[in-house]
């Protein structure tokens, strides 16, 4: 078959300089489109440029249209080819040459698709005779042929989309959610389902990839395109993360896969020459008399105009166009194409040359193909007209452009709502009715007065004009970052060249061999598919070829690590001598494993920081999962034991899969004190022998979980517990952190410590700006040192190192937050960690009851009953609700005590305040406290020790929150929907703080600057009564920016809620979890 492919290199095994370990991605495009091709090629040019080698293919009008590009990256010592296949036009009755320009007309369209996919066989045949073999196929979203293809090979395939993550997920959701359903007319506007902004689209502008074409065919054709998406190994997509986050993290949780955002890649290409020939070797113009042109003009003055490779305007539109550049006084470049659909006549080419003479100087008309990239970055062009094609509009962000947006038809009138209503650094035309592609049915005239105006808004648009300008410059930097070293694009090119190694691949390029049994290409991609949790089994003899091939895979994964792990049957039936030690807080072990869980249920062992505000939080996820299917063990200390044994048992009455199960610490061995075995009873000096008494666990759980069935799946350990990594790689299972806190605040402190923001800066309290963001946000190393930092003992350093490499090791990350609240944070730190994360709350969200809401993480020291009808008595949202949580209050200084309680009394408003234990308060204080209690009784109830505080919280009469900030609170109250004054001390807290108060816009902060020291402070920071009063005020009545912060605090709370139930962001990753962890999927779930 050989002599079917015409290689455009002079000898095709030259592309394998790098030794058999390279990459070898094989790119199949969609030859006939412009838009498609050339960021496919741009994208096989970076991987190359990256250390893989690439290989594309294509028809000869293709490769005529690319070649100088790739001739010039391989006069580079790139390691790229390019082959070309022709097409059988006889066999599909398609006219010789019909793709020919690259633009194959509508009535062909159908042939043309047949054709193309006849070349699956010479292609094939192709990477089979000729090295190196490939690791990947990349094909665009319009050949789902090539499933077969990569399927005959033995190699995965990505889907390759040249469009914008907003676009497939808005279009994913409209048919996912059938939201055409009752709509009669195509002009009728629908709102998007399953996005956090209102976006309204018709179905005549959105209509889906192959959809709406009244010919069986087609529909037969989009469903086969739509199995092969569903079906793929990945995506890659030309964008880049930093500008829409919360889509690219939504269309990836959408289809469930990776996505590689790897754009913007028009920044491959760097010089005049390259950037002329981009895509076509015919320019019109010569590239340096058009920057000559240019040059001759002031900065920002110029406007392009051009609609891409496909869409042509017709003969009046095109009169009405010219008309209103010329009205709108800028200097133009005018892109016409002069053939396609319509053949211009006389009269409008008598107008484009008389349109010429009047403009000389001023106007410069290109015919067909022109220099687009370079002109866009030129310094005089200063708006872009566009036809809002993703390629056009994804340069026009990089060149840092504001935009007239004139959609046509396709992607076009999302892309639109992209770049007006989301980015706001466009100016739409007003054109609501989309033209079809190839086939105008009407012609929608865009008068030459609307063409005026819209180009003097972007050009000279005043304030809003200069904001939108603003905007876009702020894009293109961040752009170029995610290209640069470092950035999001530019790691994810790395990655793919890393992970579609040969070598890091656990498939062969032919026959695999899977255990004992040798199996074929198509019977091994069903075995990849089931590995990697795509597709259920269902191949003869499917039980045992499964185990087998699942066995494969872990002992592999096992290698990797230097953990050679048991095989399941060892572990069940393994005796060891360690039971005795463990105290088993349920009837049985045994009793967990519910009859309808099935035995290939997920199992989750849970080992939480015992400290309630990291323990409450896990227990509440591990109950989640085990409503949905899981198995789950929760294990600890008996103090820890006794405070969450009432809701387990009262789970597990309800017939939850969940055990708790407790190891008594050895207290001699590590000088730690006799039943301290609870982080917040733990005095600071005996903290260190408290973390190396937990260390000593691993070796009795290990055990345990070796001699009680059901064989765990999965770890979840508090990222404060590293030791679980060894755990974890002993029993051959992933492991999971599990993070009590926000992705914004874990996103800081790893871009303070990634990019070492407080090198040079000696004053701990000077502010510092944290790198990174997209929001300035200061903090000083005071406030946020990084996890068991700034401890001024070597110890200390050694642990926060430990605990660092323990978390870049984790196979993945469990968040109490929801996706809803800070998409583009969650993003940025899976992103930054390379590694999945699940947004699994708010957790508290969960209990249901006074009695469970009550008992939740300890018993109350109030009635909760009582409580309630205490609050019942007051008016909705008067009273306020102050408490600084488990560990702070315990420690407050006695002149803070009294301050805050004058404070609250003089503020008027209704108040229950946790005041802690009362023995941890000299006589003093208790003097005090009884002394308020008289004078503000009825108005005021004090509670000494633990509170119900969600069911507090949660009750109309609460109107306030004053909070330390610790997460659970801070999530707690926005649960609730309730404004807080905040009120830091240490940890985590001041940047959920800047989470609360600068990025949602619900807080009012009593100006705390500096930290106390967990358990020892080291200084009064009194905050006085007045402050404490003005807080209060303004939280509770402060007037119409009080009832802003009141109204984003409910509308969180709606998203809140929405994001636990069926179909929310939180309830599919719990879903997700317990399917990907499940018996036989979790080996390879966090890929």
């Amino acid at each position: 078959m050989a002599s079917q492919g015409q290689a455009a290199t002079a000898e095709h095994g030259a592309a394998n300089d790098s030794g058999t370990k390279s990459a070898h991605f094989v790119f199949v495009p969609l030859m006939v489109a412009q838009g498609h091709l050339i960021p496919a090629v741009d994208t096989a040019l970076l991987l190359a440029t990256h250390g893989a080698v690439c290989t594309i293919v294509g028809t000869p009008s293709m490769a005529k249209r690319v070649r100088a590009t790739i001739e010039s990256a391989r006069q580079s010592g790139l390691q790229v080819r390019l082959v070309d296949f022709p097409l059988d036009y006889s066999r599909v009755d398609l006219p010789e040459g019909a793709d020919g320009d690259g633009n194959v007309p509508a009535m062909h369209m159908w042939n043309y698709f047949r054709a193309v996919a006849l070349l699956r066989a010479p292609i094939e045949s192709y990477l089979r005779e000729h090295a190196p073999y490939p690791t990947c196929v990349v094909s665009d979203f319009c050949h789902p042929w090539t499933t077969e293809l990569a399927a005959n090979l033995g190699v995965p395939r990505l889907s390759f989309f040249s469009m914008c993550a907003f676009y497939l997920l808005c279009q994913h959701n409209i048919e996912r959610f059938n939201a055409y359903d009752g709509v009669v007319d195509d002009n009728e506007p629908v709102i998007v389902p399953g996005l956090e902004r209102r976006i309204e689209v018709t179905r005549a502008q959105a209509q889906g990839f192959f959809r709406r074409i009244p010919i069986p065919c087609w529909q037969e054709f989009a469903d086969y395109v739509e199995r092969a998406s569903a079906e793929a190994d990945g995506v890659i997509m030309n964008t880049f993360l930093e500008m829409d986050p919360e889509y690219v993290a939504g269309y990836a949780a959408a289809r469930k896969m990776k996505v590689w955002t790897v754009g913007p890649v028009s920044f491959y290409h760097q010089g005049v020459e390259t950037l002329a020939t981009r895509g076509s070797s015919n320019t019109i113009v010569d590239a340096d008399e058009c920057l000559r042109w240019l040059d001759g003009k002031e900065p920002n003055s110029v406007v392009y105009v051009s609609f891409g490779s496909v869409s042509q305007a017709g003969p009046k539109q095109v009169v009405e166009l010219g008309l209103g550049l010329e009205a709108s006084g800028y200097p133009f470049i005018l892109v016409v194409k002069d053939s396609g659909e319509y053949e211009y006549d006389e009269t409008v080419l008598d107008f484009l040359r008389e349109l010429e003479v009047r403009v000389a100087g001023r106007g410069l008309l290109l015919r067909a193909w022109a220099p687009q990239v370079l002109i866009l970055n030129h310094a005089a062009v200063g708006g872009f007209v566009t036809h809002c094609g993703w390629n056009s509009t994804l340069e026009a962000i990089t060149a840092g452009l504001p935009v007239v947006t004139w959609p046509h038809f396709s992607d076009q009138f999302l892309n639109e709502k992209m770049t007006v209503d989301i980015l706001g650094i466009g100016v739409s035309v007003g054109v609501k009715e989309r033209l079809t592609f190839q086939a105008v049915k009407k012609e929608v005239v865009v008068g030459r007065d609307v063409v005026e105006k819209a180009v003097r808004s972007v050009m000279d648009g005043g304030a809003e004009g200069e904001e939108r300008r603003r905007r876009a410059r702020a894009l293109a930097a961040k752009a170029r970052a995610s290209m640069q070293e470092g950035g999001s694009s530019h790691a994810n090119l790395l990655d793919l060249v890393k992970r579609f190694e040969t070598g890091d691949f656990f498939w062969s390029s032919r026959a695999t061999v899977v255990g004992d049994i040798s199996v074929d290409n198509e019977t091994h991609l069903d075995i990849l598919a089931v590995a990697f949790g795509t597709k259920e089994w269902n191949h003869p003899g499917s039980a045992s070829l499964k185990t087998t091939a699942l066995d494969s895979v872990t002992h592999q994964n096992q290698e990797k690590t230097h953990h050679c792990g048991p095989k399941l049957s060892d572990c069940l039936d393994e005796e060891t001598s360690m039971a005795g030690q463990i105290q088993a807080a349920t009837a049985g072990p045994e009793a967990a494993d519910d009859s309808r869980t099935g035995t290939n249920a997920a199992h989750f062992v849970f080992v939480p920081l015992m400290m309630k505000g990291h323990l409450i939080p896990a227990v509440d996820t591990a109950l989640q999962l085990a409503r949905h299917g899981a198995i789950c063990t929760v294990v600890g200390t008996p103090a820890t034991a006794v405070r969450v044994r009432p809701t387990i048992e009262s789970a597990q009455q309800s017939g939850i899969p969940v055990r708790l199960v407790e190891f008594p610490l050895d207290y001699a061995g590590t000088g730690l004190p006799e039943g301290a075995d609870s982080g917040d009873m733990v005095p600071a000096m005996y903290f260190w022998n408290y973390l190396q008494a937990l260390a000593l666990l691993r070796a009795p759980i290990e055990s345990y979980l070796r001699e009680h069935s059901p064989y765990p799946t999965c770890v979840v350990s508090d990222f404060s517990h590293p030791w679980t990594t060894e755990l974890a790689a002993n029993l051959g299972v992933p492991r999971l952190t599990f993070f009590s806190m926000c992705a914004f605040g874990l996103l800081c402190q790893h871009n303070i410590e990634r990019f070492n923001a407080y090198d040079g800066v000696a004053d701990a309290n000077e502010p510092v700006v944290v790198p990174g963001l997209e929001k300035r946000i200061e903090v000083t190393r005071a406030q946020a040192p990084g996890f068991f930092r700034g401890i001024p003992i070597p110890c200390w350093e050694e642990f926060a190192d430990y605990v660092e490499r323990a978390r870049a090791e984790a196979d993945g990350v469990i968040m109490n937050s929801f996706l809803e609240m800070e998409p583009e944070y969650v993003a940025g730190y899976a992103a930054a960690r390379k590694m999945k994360v699940w947004t699994v709350g708010p957790v508290s969200l969960y209990h249901q009851g006074v009695a469970t809401l009550a008992a939740r993480g300890n018993g109350t020291a109030v009635d909760a009953g009582e409580c309630i009808r205490w609050l019942d008595g007051k008016e909705p949202n008067s009273v306020v609700y102050v408490s600084f949580g488990s560990i702070c209050m315990a420690q407050a200084d006695p002149k803070q005590v009294v301050e805050l309680g004058l404070g609250l009394e003089a503020s008027g408003h209704p108040f229950i305040w946790v005041v802690g234990d009362a023995a941890a308060h000299g006589e003093t204080v208790r003097d005090f406290l009884r002394e308020l209690e008289a004078r503000v009784a009825g108005r005021g109830l004090l509670i000494r020790g633990w509170a119900p505080q969600v069911l507090i919280l949660s009750h109309a009469a609460v109107g306030g929150f004053v909070t330390h900030c610790g997460w659970n609170s801070t999530l707690e109250a926005i649960t609730a929907g309730l404004p807080v004054v905040t009120w830091p001390h240490f940890t985590d807290q001041f940047l959920n703080e800047k989470m609360a108060v600068e990025l949602l816009g619900i807080g009012v902060s009593v100006g705390v600057k500096e930290p106390l020291t967990y358990q020892a402070v080291k200084k009064e920071i009194v905050v006085g009564r007045d402050v404490v009063e003005k807080a209060v005020r303004s939280v509770m009545d402060g007037g119409e920016e009080g009832e802003q912060r009141r109204r984003r605090a409910r509308a969180l709370a709606d998203k809140a809620r929405a994001a636990v139930e069926v179909g929310g962001s939180s309830h599919a990753n719990l879903l997700d979890l317990v399917k990907r962890f499940g018996l036989g999927d979790a080996r390879d779930a966090t890929e």
